[in-house]
């Protein structure tokens, strides 16, 4: 009976709106002209029986809604090919104009303002005291493009309603909403400027809030909404007072990092999906509030974590990490909320890099625009993993393992901010080759302490080329070198060693050019080059003591110096050792050629035995004269400059300088050229073993060439002048000069010397020179008094 009762009211409805359709074109047109001061117009109207079942709805069609500056921005605020006005069936027939309902398909609806602040919606008219306005009951969209935008706040939203159905519900003091909403958010400009969130994002949400007409108070609480299939809830309150501000809590589990990604701008997207998580976050955690005024941003703080998942940032992999973080935009209450006083902060912090585990409590990255890290690790590590991980040229991590607890802070990218490093490293079993000086450390202990951008080495134990070492000191502006002068960082080191061999460091005196070639991470090759340009570059000062040295038959005692090392330099330092019972200082610099070594020499020696310096040094290159044949104390005063090879050999062609000797004590044995005199050019006399009186000159080095200036050599059996050049080459030209008086004829103690600059009177002359095989060859001197201008 009812439905006949319906269809009949239906029938009269209908018939009563055709017959009447002028009659409420008007009324609609008076009734919109009575609200609205915009411009309104539309095609034609008709009935509709299913759009607000069990009532009737009038389709207006092709309606426009413009305000009255559409000729200047040309944005109509509404342009819809039909919309329903609802109205039961007795309101229409008693002629009320209210609807009941609202329903807009096909079609744009467009808020705007200009910069100078004109709306294109502020065409409502202010109605009478007492006089509702608008008693809807339902608002719904279906294909519907609605668009908002404020050019002079930078602001721009866009969103394509497919279906949206809205009741709204009016309490004493409350209107409750319900709204059921599937719809795709286009772009989401907050601010122009900074890119769109939310793009392209669909939207299906069962939506209930109220709002409070006394608190002029929006709120929701646990709404569930779904953003691209992703399930979030939501809850918030927003006040529409004088000075309006909301606060709003949002919430998801399980959520893929490149959706949460996917949620910003572009460029901030990008960023994040640099890093590559296996699983989703386990639960977010997001709260807003703030001031709703231009130009104000809300106060942010993201809660999120991770759990025991891989992450990738390229090149670089970390596994099982777990940590949970927060985000907050504003580090400084006195300054704006943005990326620069914004910070995200990792607590609870474990993993893995490279099969090396890892932990942090703190973790913070300040400034998102010029990241700026702040943090405390501890890292355990096994040297080979980090060298294939660093793979640096210069270093070889061969074997060990170590851990490191490291507080650090500085800049990400390139700035002139100062880097501070705090903390301990310790390696333990190590196994480290330097490449280009070919240094090899095993067996090391070592602790090193950072304080404030400098390194401690508190103790290094270790094996060079496995000669034991210990070594401690400190490395000034360690960390600085990074963005400023890298020889500005500087080695102080004390080396101690019990036994130490040079001549197995002999390869360490030149420098490579290169070290080995390898692949490993690209994230580290700027690290490399940074590392490579610390040893290049730095200075080291070496204070260096050795309980014995030895250098191959050369042997020293009590060494103790300071080892220079500036870039391509090499210096000795007031070096003094004990060597053959006496004593020597060095003062030396070696400059690397790369396949050669200038060098700089000046030494003085004191009371050495002279049979084993000469032992010591394979007989200085000579062939005539042996430690065999040498006996005595020897002193002298060297000044050298010459160049060593590729085998740290001098090479004698390039010698220049002065030596300044003393021999004391001097005996000579079995020394064939001064017996071949005797028994040649003398009366028979046994030379087999010659006491010298103090002997003392100067010799001037010449490369090959050793000058010997007019020298006295007065012995127990002879006394002779020697002056001309003895050569290293086959050059050597010896002038002797044996005086015929005054020759002591017992084999007692050496006798006073004349001087050098006597005449010597009536003598014979001879001549030693190289013959062709390099053998020194004694024969008469005929001119050999007129040679000698000074005789």
């Amino acid at each position: 009976m009812c439905i006949i009762v319906w269809v009949l009211a239906l029938i009269i409805v209908f018939f009563y709106i055709k017959s009447n359709k002028q009659k409420i074109l008007a009324s609609i047109k008076t009734a919109l002209s009575d609200k609205i001061s915009g411009a309104v117009s539309f095609d034609d109207l008709s009935v509709d029986f299913f759009q607000n079942f069990p009532g009737v709805s009038v389709d207006l069609e092709n309606v426009h809604i413009r305000d009255s500056l559409f000729p200047v921005h040309r944005k109509e605020l509404l342009n819809v090919r039909h919309l329903y006005l609802g109205f039961s069936l007795l309101d229409l027939v008693a002629g009320k104009r209210n609807p009941g309902s609202i329903s807009l398909s096909n079609g744009i609806i467009y808020l705007f303002a200009d910069t100078a602040g004109n709306k294109n919606w502020k065409i409502l008219k202010k109605q009478p005291p007492g006089k509702k306005e608008f008693d809807l009951k339902k608002v719904s969209f279906r294909d519907i493009n609605a668009i908002f935008q404020d050019a002079g706040k930078f602001k721009f939203y866009n969103i394509w309603f497919e279906k949206m159905s809205c009741d709204i519900i009016n309490k004493k003091d409350k209107i409750a909403f319900a709204m059921k909403n599937f719809s795709l958010l286009k772009s989401t400009f907050f601010n122009t400027r900074a890119g769109s969130y939310l793009t392209n994002k669909k939207l299906i949400a069962n939506w209930y809030f109220e709002y409070d007409k006394g608190l002029k108070k929006i709120s929701l609480q646990d709404q569930k909404v779904k953003i691209n299939n992703q399930l979030y809830k939501v809850t918030g309150n927003f006040f529409l007072t004088d000075d309006p501000y909301f606060n709003l809590t949002i919430e998801t589990d399980n959520l893929p990092l490149n959706e949460a990604a996917s949620i910003f701008p572009g460029k901030t997207e990008k960023k994040i999906n640099q890093f590559k998580l296996s699983k989703p976050l386990p639960k977010v955690k997001a709260y807003l509030s703030g001031e709703m005024k231009y130009l104000r941003l809300p106060l942010a703080k993201i809660y999120f974590s991770v759990n025991d998942a891989s992450l990738d940032i390229s090149p670089v992999s970390f596994a099982h990490c777990s940590f949970k973080a927060t985000f907050n935009n504003e580090i400084d209450s006195s300054k704006p909320r943005d990326d620069y006083n914004s910070v995200i902060q990792f607590t609870e912090v474990k993993g893995e890099w490279e099969k090396n585990p890892f932990d942090a409590k703190n973790i913070f990255f300040y400034n998102l625009i010029h990241p700026y890290l702040k943090c405390d690790v501890h890292f355990m590590f096994s040297l080979p993993q980090l060298d294939k991980a660093i793979a640096s040229s210069r270093l070889d991590l061969n074997s060990g393992e170590g851990d490191a607890n490291l507080e650090y802070a500085g800049p990400l990218d390139k700035t002139d901010t100062v880097y501070k490093l705090n903390g301990t490293v310790a390696i333990h079993r190590g196994d480290i080759t330097y490449n280009p000086r070919n240094l090899n450390f095993k067996n090391t202990e070592l602790e090193l302490s950072f304080l404030n951008g400098g390194v401690l080495v508190k103790k290094m134990n270790t094996e060079i080329n496995n000669d034991p070492v210990r070594i401690n000191g400190r490395i000034k502006d360690f960390l600085n070198f990074f963005n400023t002068d890298s020889s500005k960082a500087t080695f102080e080191w004390s080396i101690y060693t019990p036994h130490i061999d040079i001549g197995k460091l002999r390869s360490s005196m030149h420098r490579k050019a290169s070290g080995k070639k390898k692949e490993g991470y690209s994230f580290f090759e700027k690290l490399n080059d940074k590392i490579d340009r610390l040893f290049d570059d730095c200075n080291a000062f070496l204070d260096i003591k050795a309980d014995k040295l030895v250098y191959r038959n050369f042997s020293a005692e009590n060494v103790i110096g300071r080892l220079v090392l500036k870039n391509d330099m090499i210096g000795l330092d007031s070096f003094s050792l004990m060597h053959a019972g006496g004593s020597v200082t060095v003062n030396a610099s070696s400059r690397d050629r790369g396949d050669k070594s200038d060098l700089v020499l000046h030494s003085k020696m004191q009371n050495i035995n002279i049979k084993e310096l000469f032992s010591a040094f394979n007989n200085f290159g000579m062939q005539s004269l042996t430690s065999k044949n040498l006996n005595g104390r020897f002193s002298a005063d060297i000044n050298l400059t010459s160049i060593l090879d590729a085998n740290n050999d001098l090479y004698k062609p390039a010698n220049k300088g002065t030596i300044n000797f003393l021999l004391q004590n001097g005996k000579l044995e079995d020394f064939r050229p001064l017996m071949e005199i005797d028994n040649n050019f003398l009366q028979k006399k046994d030379l087999s073993q010659v006491n010298f009186a103090d002997l003392k000159d100067q010799l001037d080095i010449d490369g090959n060439d050793i000058k010997v200036n007019r020298m006295e050599i007065k012995s127990t059996a002879i006394n002779m002048y020697v002056e001309g050049t003895y050569s290293f080459a086959t050059n050597t030209d010896l002038s002797i000069q044996i005086p015929l008086h005054g020759q002591k004829m017992d084999q007692g103690e050496a006798p006073e010397k004349k001087g050098n600059h006597s005449k010597g009177g009536i003598s014979v002359f001879l001549r030693a020179k190289d013959d062709k095989d390099g053998k020194l060859k004694i024969n008469y001197d005929l001119l050999g008094r007129f040679r000698n201008k000074k005789n």
